[in-house]
């Protein structure tokens, strides 16, 4: 079941995303619970999206111009060991999704796990679909660290909702001019 803070910001899309999972049918088996947890929380997607939640489901595997459309979208190909009695096999495959809007396009280039997986779509579909962001001005110039250089996490995961900027005061400033 997916929280009520994704039901809220799915439930209000006034259009539709579209959502592109890649993933090839001969992965390993380890990625079998993954793959079936992906598709249940896609379904629960498009439930509770009241048909603004378009999730279409393409196979790589043999097929190279869907190979190179998901290449190109910014998912990966990746290469996973296979360990079984006495056998050491490399199989390449995707596990990936692409979520567009309009005419932008955010990409998660490989899921090895779901834990977080709705906070990053959801963060991802409200990236993509919020029209006025919120700035966060962070303020420097008396020894204070960096946020591009000491927070990176932070300024990263900040920039998916909000528009982020770093004003620095000199010794003479006394105020700030608001936007």
């Amino acid at each position: 079941s997916i929280s009520n803070s994704t039901k809220n910001i799915i439930g209000n899309l006034s259009d539709i995303v579209t959502i592109t999972f890649y993933a090839s049918s001969r992965l390993p088996s380890q990625l079998t619970p993954v793959v079936r947890d992906i598709r249940d929380l896609l379904r629960d997607y498009q439930q509770y999206s009241k048909g603004n939640i378009s999730v279409i489901q393409k196979d790589p595997s043999n097929h190279p111009e869907i190979s190179s459309e998901a290449t190109s979208q910014g998912v990966r190909e990746v290469q996973f060991n296979v360990i079984g009695q006495e056998e050491f096999q490399l199989k390449t495959g995707f596990v990936g999704m692409v979520i567009s809007y309009g005419d932008k396009h955010e990409a998660i280039p490989l899921i090895q796990q779901t834990g977080d997986l709705e906070y990053q779509l959801t963060g991802l579909i409200a990236k993509l679909t919020t029209k006025d962001k919120k700035k966060i001005v962070f303020l420097s110039g008396h020894g204070e660290k960096n946020l591009a250089s000491d927070y990176q996490t932070l300024n990263q995961e900040l920039q998916k909702q909000f528009i982020t900027e770093t004003v620095t005061l000199d010794s003479t400033s006394s105020q700030i001019a608001s936007d």
